[in-house]
């Protein structure tokens, strides 16, 4: 008999994607025949795209995937009181996927956007009769606050009495977040001590012994696992290469921006470092290909200003280039470059 199980997170920033990516990929390694099903896109720019993770599944021929209502139709049969045709015609889309082994749905992430998410989430739920596994990271919490936050979770949901509730599972645990929650990789080293991200030291015994529901598992952070590649980036702020180097393979770890005098960045040029710099910095560009030069696998140099190495730093820095250091340059100043950085997801 098919399983249906159904991923709901408590809240936003639960890193829903990654988990629904790697439930599938445990399953088909175990051969299990898996479909997804995501009822209502929900892409993270808004409007009527795709969303994230379905656009992923749609490179792998092997896994069915249901039709997605776009978020703005959704939202007008919600505001117009016919969520009962929303859900007639998820049921419908549902049962187009639903003859393999188990099928994964991936519910709505509440946001202040979609504030509707966990009742939507519920009624889904219900109607699909879907086993329910919530999503929770713990952000600044401790494991009994945590607790606390998933208790509230499971009351939107019929409370414990809710047979189909499965359990939680617990993602980025112990990631570095900012004083609001918010989890923030050490990618931004912009050497302000006072805006350094606060790493979390929580244990997972401590959470399972304190969750008001079953833990299914706990994922703990891993830079390794999220840091992203160098040709990502540069397609992110629609860069011009300079050279393109070992681009593709680079993994950028953290991002320095090269605002002080150089023998205050020197211990800042490391391996898997983003070094941001105006292009005006030849001083910046031929410590870094020094760096390269001895060994040290720098993940890019992205210049700001729009503006081109000079002619004559560019032949003094060749030896660098062809150990495969990527150098990009994005059109906007520092400041703007850095704005676009942080909306890197």
């Amino acid at each position: 008999m098919s399983r249906t199980i159904m991923l709901v997170p408590i809240s936003a920033g639960v890193g829903l994607t990654s988990v629904s990516m790697g439930i599938i990929r445990a399953m088909e390694r175990k051969g299990v025949n898996v479909s997804f099903y995501k009822p209502i896109a929900q892409p993270r720019t808004g409007g009527s795209q795709p969303d994230l993770t379905s656009t992923i599944l749609e490179s792998n021929n092997d896994i069915k995937i249901g039709v997605s209502t776009p978020m703005n139709e959704a939202q007008d049969l919600i505001r117009n009181e016919q969520t009962d045709v929303l859900l007639e015609t998820i049921v419908e889309r549902f049962n187009q996927i639903n003859d393999a082994d188990v099928t994964l749905i991936e519910g709505l992430v509440p946001t202040r956007k979609h504030p509707f998410a966990n009742q939507v989430n519920e009624e889904i739920a219900k109607t699909l009769g879907a086993e329910i596994v919530f999503v929770a990271t713990p952000g600044t919490y401790n494991s009994a606050q945590l607790a606390e936050r998933i208790e509230v979770a499971v009351s939107n949901f019929g409370g414990k009495k809710n047979k189909n509730i499965s359990g939680v599972i617990i993602n980025k645990l112990n990631a570095p977040v900012d004083e609001a929650g918010r989890t923030r990789p050490d990618l931004s080293e912009i050497f302000d001590e006072n805006d350094a991200a606060h790493q979390a030291d929580v244990k997972a015994m401590e959470i399972i012994n304190s969750s008001p529901i079953r833990v299914l598992g706990c994922v703990p952070w891993s830079v390794e696992l999220i840091a992203t590649r160098a040709v990502d980036m540069a397609k992110h702020l629609n860069a011009d290469f300079i050279n393109e180097g070992d681009a593709s393979t680079r993994r950028i770890k953290s991002i320095t921006f090269c605002a002080r005098s150089l023998p205050n960045m020197i211990e800042h040029f490391k391996p898997g470092s983003l070094l941001v710099t105006s292009a005006d910095r030849p001083d910046v560009i031929v410590a870094a290909s020094l760096a390269a030069m001895n060994g040290v696998d720098i993940g890019a140099i992205l210049l700001t200003g729009g503006y081109d190495i000079p002619e004559s730093i560019h032949t003094l820095c060749k030896p660098a280039l062809e150990t495969g250091l990527p150098i990009f340059k994005a059109q906007g100043n520092t400041w703007q470059t850095s704005l676009n950085l942080q909306s890197f997801s």
